[in-house]
């Protein structure tokens, strides 16, 4: 977790923010959204992703519970890769 919001809007706001922030992401490569507890809202989460980012086909998957609990209740997840990743490792 690198940063904590208060609100389902502004935790999302703030992904996105995070996300530029790392580099544009490789839309070859899979992107995954995850959840825990129940997918209520779900579909709002990767909608807005969408239209910041246009990307297409996502995997989805259960946070573990390990994160879920450092997480709490409703958290939500991207899982993606730089276009500059592979430059990181490297480096």
């Amino acid at each position: 977790m690198f940063s904590k919001a208060r609100g389902t809007q502004k935790a999302t706001a703030k992904i996105i923010d995070l996300i530029q922030e790392d580099g544009e992401i490789d839309l070859d490569e899979p992107i995954c959204i995850g959840y825990n507890g129940s997918t209520d809202g779900l579909d709002k989460f990767e909608n807005t992703l969408r239209d910041a980012f246009h990307f297409d086909e996502t995997l989805h998957g259960v946070i573990s519970p390990v994160i879920g609990t450092h997480a709490g209740p409703g958290a939500r997840l991207i899982t993606y890769v730089t276009k500059n990743s592979l430059k990181k490792m490297i480096t």
